[in-house]
């Protein structure tokens, strides 16, 4: 009996020298959201908002040839001077460089005005041209024979754009010594002149081998448009 009460006596004096930590002050303290940054007490994760960082990407081909992801990029606006063209962003990779810009604006009573573009590499050019000037239509496997002879195309790559349809390849039979590559368009179902929105667009050269094919394919699908 002497043994329990000195057991009581001791825990009344326990408590009273060593309180009992109170665990409520836990629920006090911050939360660490997943991202790593802190909730303050009174928010709650439907009230916070992290720090986002958007990267923008260079830009890279998507599906291309692996040689053309490792390529630097570089980018020129052209804006029309005829309302019969629009105006657009070009792309081209650190292998081509810009030959030749000029534009002329148009003069009342005058010139109608023009735009030339030409990007080199080698002995290759890349031209957009803008011109007053009437163009031959395109006819393929599918369609429509035209009187046209030269601009009869037996095999082409196809370009689905926002809008529209491009079709490219070369010409036959060939107009001369150099191989010489015609961008058309579809104006109406099945109907393609070389006339595209933004101009008359070749490639030409004496050896054009196939990785300046893809890189050609590659311009043309980045090249944006503009309203």
């Amino acid at each position: 009996m002497t043994l329990i009460l000195c057991g009581v006596l001791l825990g009344i004096l326990a408590a009273k020298f060593f309180p009992v930590s109170d665990y409520s002050e836990l629920s006090t303290l911050p939360t660490i959201s997943p991202t790593g940054s802190t909730l303050t007490q009174n928010q709650t994760p439907e009230e916070f908002t992290p720090i986002v960082i958007t990267v923008t990407p260079e830009l890279a081909p998507t599906a291309t040839p692996s040689s053309l992801i490792s390529l630097r990029w570089n980018l020129i606006t052209v804006l029309s001077p005829m309302d019969t063209f629009k105006s657009y962003k070009l792309h081209y990779p650190s292998t081509w460089s810009i030959k030749s810009q000029k534009t002329i604006k148009p003069v009342t009573g005058g010139e109608q005005g023009s735009s030339t573009v030409i990007l080199a590499k080698g002995s290759t050019a890349f031209t957009i041209q803008q011109l007053d000037a009437e163009t031959a239509s395109c006819t393929y496997s599918d369609t429509t024979e035209e009187n046209t002879p030269f601009t009869k195309y037996d095999s082409y790559r196809e370009l689905a754009k926002t809008d529209i349809v491009w079709r490219w390849g070369q010409a036959t039979p060939e107009l001369t010594e150099k191989i010489i590559y015609y961008v058309c368009e579809e104006k109406t179902p099945k109907s393609f002149s070389a006339a595209t929105s933004i101009g008359v667009i070749s490639l030409n050269g004496s050896n054009i081998d196939e990785t300046t094919l893809e890189e050609f394919n590659y311009i043309l699908e980045k090249i944006e448009i503009l309203k």
